[in-house]
């Protein structure tokens, strides 16, 4: 029987931030599969620039049984695949720079597997027109050629779509074009062939680890303020403006603090610079790479806008959405999308911080957590297929599907 090939391709620039993010996945594929293939689409992108990667630095952080893949141009990356039957996850964007891996891809033999069960709200909040217009330029329509030219067999389709949206998956699988393709399938006319409701990886962490749930810490998911997608849409915030927002953030922090009696500990988004967090901070422990476990030891978790959060909602935990102006207009627009669609509270750090009654303040904290908001937003978007544990079915459905 001629052997099928199961990896992953993304942008190696991202090693980090996805080995983390995707750790409890990484270490069941390990589990289930003798073999799996980490390929690099940076050489192979649009404008990506060469960047050489210290593989065998690399290959210290994946399961042993996982192999690097890293193709310096076309020509490599087309000798890899050669000959070769691929059930591929797809970790790479549908803009203008990423076309030509698509189109490299659609030539190959090749399954691609696309996982959205992270949970999280997604999305870019419009808070100048001409925020809107590059958006447009160069993040939508891109997008929607990357749909049109799959659906005129130029680029790939998405063979397996796992999401943990119950309402974009009820969505698409009503979309009349969808419902068409899946009745003709000589026709196809929609981006994605199938979809698979699945529980959050939140969730799969959640019931899968015995991670203890206490209440030690109050704990802050940072974000990266120059984030690249910000600088791109909003403007960069110069050293001195990121300084004051980390004065005012402290600020902050040890009140709320110094009201609970408990310890302060500044979990850091994976870009950013540790070394230059924690001379702002030099009062709280910072930390890298370490928010999840964190999370499950808090008593409030704080946070402006991250993925991480969902964590913090799947153990019922007390959230705190924080507001900075002095941060950008696209962060402001980005921090209201919790507290509006979940109920939780939002702080503006910006003004005088006090609480009259220490019990009153935590009551209303606890108040949130009960509300239909909250609740509905963990049993739709990180848990809506019941008690299954999302890792466990993707992998079952891959295994029956490709025999791999």
């Amino acid at each position: 029987m001629k052997k099928n090939f199961f990896g992953i391709i993304f942008n190696f620039n991202g090693f980090a931030q996805l080995t983390y993010q995707k750790k409890f996945l990484f270490k069941k594929i390990s589990e289930n599969f003798d073999q799996f293939y980490l390929i690099n689409s940076s050489n192979i992108e649009f404008f990506g620039g060469k960047k050489e990667f210290n593989l065998e630095e690399l290959k210290k952080k994946i399961p042993h049984n996982f192999v690097l893949i890293n193709p310096k141009n076309s020509k490599e990356f087309n000798n890899f695949f050669k000959d070769k039957f691929f059930i591929l996850i797809a970790s790479i964007g549908r803009q203008f720079g990423h076309f030509k891996i698509h189109y490299l891809l659609n030539k190959k033999n090749i399954k691609l597997i696309f996982l959205n069960n992270i949970g999280n709200f997604q999305g870019t909040e419009y808070h100048k027109i001409s925020v809107f217009f590059k958006l447009q330029i160069f993040k939508k329509i891109p997008h929607k050629i990357v749909i049109l030219l799959s659906i005129l067999n130029i680029f790939p389709k998405i063979d397996l779509r796992f999401i943990s949206n119950k309402k974009n998956y009820e969505k698409a699988t009503n979309n009349f074009f969808y419902k068409f393709s899946k009745n003709f399938s000589l026709i196809s006319l929609f981006y994605t062939k199938n979809f698979f409701l699945v529980n959050s990886m939140s969730y799969d962490e959640s019931k899968s680890k015995n991670l203890k749930v206490t209440e030690d810490k109050i704990v802050m998911v940072d974000t990266n303020i120059n984030h690249v997608d910000n600088i791109k849409y909003s403007g960069y915030i110069n050293e001195q403006t990121i300084k004051k927002c980390y004065e005012k953030l402290e600020t902050f922090l040890k009140k709320l603090s110094f009201y609970y009696d408990k310890p302060v500990i500044v979990c850091l988004h994976p870009t950013s610079k540790i070394e230059k967090i924690s001379e702002y901070l030099k009062d709280f422990e910072v930390v890298k790479y370490k928010t999840r476990e964190n999370i499950y030891k808090s008593f409030i978790t704080l946070f402006y806008e991250s993925s991480s959060i969902v964590d913090a909602y799947i153990l019922n935990k007390r959230i705190i959405a924080l507001e900075n102006s002095m941060m950008g207009g696209g962060w402001l627009r980005q921090v209201e999308q919790y507290p509006k669609k979940t109920g939780i509270l939002k702080i503006n750090i910006l003004k005088e911080f006090d609480i009259e009654n220490k019990k009153t303040f935590l009551d209303k904290l606890n108040s949130t957590i009960s509300m239909d908001k909250y609740q509905n937003y963990v049993k739709n978007n990180l848990k809506p297929d019941g008690e299954n544990i999302g890792t466990e079915k993707i992998i079952r459905i891959l295994k029956d599907k490709y025999k791999i």
